[in-house]
């Protein structure tokens, strides 16, 4: 993990989401919740249009040991692309979420937040029915992202995954 990526995870473990207090905050909250779903559908229907609208252009990722840090959302479309296109087929299920804004109390009395942490649990199944061996392999764990708002849009500054488990044939995905 890196550097930019551990204070990703210290800010995002430490943040307790509250619930949102005014029309806004609760507008902010779904907007980001939808970002997170597009991200699932994409990946699954292999939408890179959809999947690059996530991102903020200038994005970084880290998709745990083995992977290098990606820069940009390009990098990072090109990561998923590449791990999904061979596949017969993929869920990307999410679950609990966390939602913390960023900012002071001035900043909430008038809901201008421009930034976010989030921390939600998923599980990724993976099919391709050509791997040597079982054709399923499956990855859960949590997604620890910033967000910015740009331009009235919030998108995803920065993405961790952290694996908790892992169960079936790693064949299945293409090598790293």
């Amino acid at each position: 993990m890196t550097a930019a990526g551990a204070a990703v995870g210290a800010a995002v473990a430490g943040a307790t989401a509250a619930t949102p207090q005014t029309p806004t905050e609760f507008s902010y909250y779904m907007e980001i919740q939808r970002v997170l779903v597009r991200y699932a559908f994409a990946l699954d229907d292999r939408n890179w249009s959809a999947l690059t609208s996530c991102f903020s252009e200038d994005a970084t990722g880290d998709y745990g040991p083995g992977y290098s840090t990606l820069e940009g959302r390009d990098a990072i479309v090109a990561l998923c692309r590449r791990m999904l296109e061979p596949l017969d087929a993929s869920q990307h299920l999410l679950g609990t979420m966390d939602i913390a804004f960023e900012g002071s109390k001035l900043r909430r009395a008038f809901s201008t937040f421009k930034q976010a942490t989030t921390r939600c649990y998923f599980q990724a199944q993976h099919i391709r029915k050509a791997a040597r061996g079982d054709a399923l392999y499956i990855v859960a764990g949590t997604y620890a992202d910033r967000f910015v708002r740009e331009k009235g849009v919030w998108k995803i500054k920065r993405r961790e995954l952290r694996a908790t488990w892992l169960d079936g044939n790693p064949a299945v995905l293409p090598r790293r």
